[in-house]
């Protein structure tokens, strides 16, 4: 989940994301936006 976002989310766009990890340090990700009917379940999760 993304909290505290500054502006809506457009589905097309791409944002980056840092993570940051207690070894590895922080990593940056490129991040598509998806409308959510495009996403495919999660192991698990029933549609």
């Amino acid at each position: 989940m993304l909290m505290g976002l500054k502006q809506p989310l457009r589905q097309g766009e791409v944002f980056p994301l840092t993570l940051t990890f207690a070894k590895a340090g922080a990593i940056t990700v490129e991040v598509p936006v998806k409308a959510a009917a495009e996403m495919a379940p999660m192991p698990g999760q029933h549609r």
